[in-house]
């Protein structure tokens, strides 16, 4: 299996771990009308290079994450406007080189972009809607070396950052408290 493809207006739900494994698996464009990605969808695909996330995508992950955990050819992904949640570890261990975060998201969840050695900038667009950011979101990201913070963050948690090589972080006045 190496590309994936759905009608344009296929209603679908999926369940966890549909793809996990498919280490040949390439190209996947996701339908609109697909609102969460469960756990470990796309778990150790690791020739994984493309994903089209639909607009009406709210989360990436589910009660759990891994969704996209040791895609290691995962070199970019653009997230829709929508976006509410990126669950636990939706990307760790992945080839991700830069990372920008919509300003819809709510929630980063613990250690959802951990492991990421290849990870060299991370961009939080401006908006109103308050971010929350759990443990370890970017620990072990060891060439992450800017990470821009905007919009309305009240606390930057345990371990954001560790074992990085940050050299320029922006933090807005929003945030009240670094743990």
């Amino acid at each position: 299996l190496q590309t994936v493809s759905f009608p344009a207006k296929a209603k679908l739900e999926m369940g966890s771990a549909v793809f996990s494994g498919c280490t040949e698996l390439a190209a996947v464009d996701l339908p609109e009308g697909l609102t969460v990605l469960p756990y470990l969808t796309f778990e150790n695909c690791a020739s994984l290079t493309h994903v089209g996330l639909p607009k009406s995508l709210e989360s990436i992950g589910d009660r759990n994450g891994g969704v996209f955990q040791n895609c290691t050819s995962l070199k970019s992904i653009e997230f829709p406007q929508g976006l509410k949640k990126i669950e636990k570890y939706a990307f760790l261990n992945t080839g991700l080189v830069r990372v920008q975060i919509p300003a819809s998201v709510e929630t980063v969840a613990e250690g959802a972009f951990t492991q990421n050695n290849a990870l060299n900038t991370v961009e939080f667009e401006s908006g109103e809607m308050p971010h929350t950011l759990g443990m370890s979101v970017f620990s072990h990201c060891e060439n992450l070396e800017t990470v821009i913070l905007r919009g309305t963050i009240p606390e930057l948690p345990e371990e954001l950052f560790a074992y990085s090589s940050l050299k320029t972080l922006y933090i807005p006045a929003s945030v009240q408290k670094i743990a």
